[in-house]
């Protein structure tokens, strides 16, 4: 199936052999498609982008499907001329026929047992150690806050330390009772100014 279509032995379109001693050996699954589309005036492009032009790839699938031949067709490439669209197209095909291999893991350059052991740090005298303290708290402190020698401190309640509000009159609506409290919040402002 691969036979039938062209090989990267081929000449260049454009002049030249395809085959270049520095890139990588072409990958045994893929290929191109035996004619490629040429390059077709872009309507909406720049003078950068006059000429438009695809690929069409192919590669073998995996595992069950290793016999079946995937088509691929690439996004648009644009170029300037007719003469560089048919150069992207080329080097996109050669670029996917002729994949970069893969990283592999570097090898240590010298053997293990050449590598020194890291020195360690000998532990300090049992003179110089500070003496262990208990954690967590303890009987006569209140319990950790926020700082470092936190000691709780028992507050009086809350309704003790907020002012009691007006007595309540028998027989007033609701709104009536919030207009005598804003009333009565208003006046204790006004005091606590005249105290301060």
């Amino acid at each position: 199936m691969l036979s039938a279509l062209s090989s990267a032995s081929e000449p260049h379109p454009l002049g030249g052999a395809a085959a270049q001693p520095s890139r990588p050996p072409r990958h045994p699954g893929r290929c191109e498609g035996a004619e490629q589309s040429e390059p077709t005036p872009n309507p909406t492009g720049s003078l950068t982008q006059a000429r438009r032009v695809k690929a069409l790839v192919g590669r073998l699938g995996t595992g069950r499907a290793a016999t079946v031949l995937k088509w691929e067709i690439t996004p648009w490439m644009f170029a300037p001329s007719r003469e560089a669209a048919l150069e992207r197209q080329r080097d996109y095909i050669e670029g996917y026929l002729h994949p970069k291999p893969r990283a592999t893991a570097r090898k240590p350059s010298a053997p293990a047992d050449a590598v020194q052991p890291r020195p360690q740090r000998a532990a300090a005298p049992r003179d110089l150690a500070e003496p262990s303290r208990p954690r967590g708290p303890q009987p006569g402190h209140g319990r950790p806050g926020p700082g470092r020698g936190h000691i709780y401190e028992p507050t009086r309640p809350i309704e003790e330390q907020l002012d009691p509000g007006p007595e309540p009159t028998q027989g007033e609506n609701w709104l009536q009772r919030l207009a005598r409290e804003k009333k009565w919040k208003t006046d204790r402002i006004a005091e606590l100014e005249r105290q301060v």
